[in-house]
C-alpha cells in the first residue's frame, strides 16, 4: 500500500526477550529484516556462578533447599557491600527471600537490612520505577 503511493517506509522493531526476532518481525511486517542483536551500550563486568547445594543427606542424596542456599549467598553479598541481583522462579518466592535475607541482615544491621528490595511483577509501574530508581543509588 506504502509503495502504490510512492513510500518508502523503513521498519524498526525491538525485543529483549523474543527467541527468533527476524522471523516474528517479517510475519508482520511481510519484508525482510536485519536482526541486530549487539549492545554496544557501556556496561559494568558481571560475573555468574553456577551454585550447586551442598548434600545435606549422603543415603538420601538429599541437598540443601536451592532457596535457602540462595537466601544464604544474597545475604552474605550484600553485608559484604555487593550489589546482587537474586532471581526467583514465583513471585511467591521473591517475597520469601526477600523477608529471609531481610531478618538475616537486621541480625548485623537495620541499616543494611533496609538497603534490600524486592522487585517482580504484579508491582504497580509507579512502585517498580520507584524500586528501579533506588537501584541507581550508591548506599
Amino acid at each position: 500500500m506504502c509503495r502504490l503511493y510512492g513510500a518508502n517506509p523503513q521498519f524498526i522493531l525491538s525485543s529483549a526477550t523474543i527467541s527468533n526476532p527476524a522471523e516474528h518481525a517479517e510475519k508482520l511486517v511481510g519484508v525482510p529484516f536485519t536482526v541486530i542483536d549487539n549492545d554496544g551500550s557501556p556496561h559494568g563486568g558481571k560475573e555468574f556462578i553456577l551454585w550447586n547445594p551442598p548434600i545435606i543427606d549422603e543415603a538420601k542424596s538429599t541437598r540443601r533447599s536451592p532457596n535457602s542456599e540462595a537466601t544464604a549467598l544474597f545475604t552474605r553479598l550484600v553485608s559484604r557491600d555487593i550489589r546482587s541481583l537474586t532471581f526467583t522462579r514465583t513471585r511467591r518466592l521473591t517475597e520469601l527471600i526477600y523477608l529471609y535475607s531481610k531478618r538475616e541482615l537486621a541480625r548485623e544491621s537495620v541499616a543494611l537490612a533496609n538497603r534490600i528490595k524486592p522487585y517482580r511483577a504484579g508491582y504497580l509501574r509507579a512502585d517498580r520505577r520507584k524500586i528501579e530508581q533506588s537501584f541507581l543509588v550508591v548506599n
